[in-house]
């Protein structure tokens, strides 16, 4: 430590660091600069870039791999060699467990004050026990498939409604990357790409290209649907708290305040009515009561 004085005459203090202490506070130093940019690290456009970058390195394997093989000039058949055929297997394998993991991603959600008796509008909601807590792996994948599978199988016609069941809705929420994903890389599109040669390649990677962009219009479509009514749906929300739940909570009340003069009788001569807020607004010498003297 050490002591400067400064303009004011009033010691400054200030830090020496040797070498070596710098050394051995660096680790922590730059672990705490890493956490920070990890807690400000935008996710969501993390994803959606690592997503169209892991597409295009997909799609761009799985088209060399198929000119690779038909690339030979002695008419060969097209999976002649093991390895670029357990590639093209192994694409169109990422290609589908993908579309999987998409449709399977969930999140679950308990309602606890919805009536048992009336069945929610869904083919996704289920009566569970509200202490029940189901692992991780069945909410999810091919975990889901095998609970609704049981489920089906071992369901009674006329389960009893007891106080301990509840609705549980399993809503589906896909992750941004294997959405966009799915998007430029759906199985469909490795199927076509799949039927490439070096005489048609032309053709196909228009049709691949062209089923690429009917998906996206299509996902972003719905989801733009999606969100309209979400708009829609918070507004008429509003809007019925502000005409009717709001006044009805929040009722104007009266500031009543009586100013005294020289007067026959024991009755208030003047009441003025005001706003709360403009009760609030007047100072505290202006609030209280004035008497006046008589003439």
């Amino acid at each position: 430590m050490a002591e400067v004085y400064g303009q004011f005459d009033y010691p400054l203090v200030y830090n020496e660091q040797n070498t070596w202490s710098r050394l051995m506070n660096a680790p922590t130093e730059w672990l705490m600069n890493t956490l920070e940019d990890y807690e400000g690290v935008e996710w969501d456009d993390l994803s959606l870039k690592m997503s169209w970058i892991t597409a295009g390195m997909l799609n761009s394997a799985l088209i060399a791999i198929k000119l690779a093989c038909c690339s030979d000039q002695t008419g060969m058949a097209r999976f002649d060699d093991d390895l670029l055929w357990f590639t093209e297997a192994g694409l169109i394998a990422i290609s589908c467990i993908n579309a999987l993991a998409v449709f399977m991603a969930t999140k679950t959600y308990r309602m606890f004050n919805h009536d048992k008796r009336s069945r929610p509008i869904s083919q996704n909601v289920r009566l569970v026990d509200k202490n029940q807590v189901d692992p991780e792996w069945t909410h999810s994948g091919l975990g889901a498939c095998l609970t609704l599978a049981i489920q089906y199988v071992f369901k009674s016609a006329h389960q009893q409604i007891s106080e301990d069941l509840v609705w549980e809705l399993s809503m589906w929420n896909p992750s941004s990357f294997t959405l966009n994903l799915f998007i430029f890389f759906s199985p469909v599109q490795a199927l076509v790409l799949h039927g490439i040669d070096k005489d048609n390649y032309q053709y196909y990677l228009v049709v691949a290209a062209v089923v690429c962009m009917q998906v996206y219009v299509l996902i972003n479509t719905y989801i733009n649907h999606l969100q309209d009514k979400q708009i829609v749906f918070e507004e008429v929300s509003y809007e019925y708290n502000y005409k009717f739940v709001y006044p009805r909570i929040f009722k104007r009340k009266i500031s009543r305040r009586c100013q005294t003069e020289a007067y026959d009788g024991a009755h208030c001569p003047e009441i003025q009515d005001r706003d709360p807020a403009e009760s609030e607004s007047i100072s505290s010498d202006d609030t209280q009561s004035t008497i006046g003297t008589p003439e």
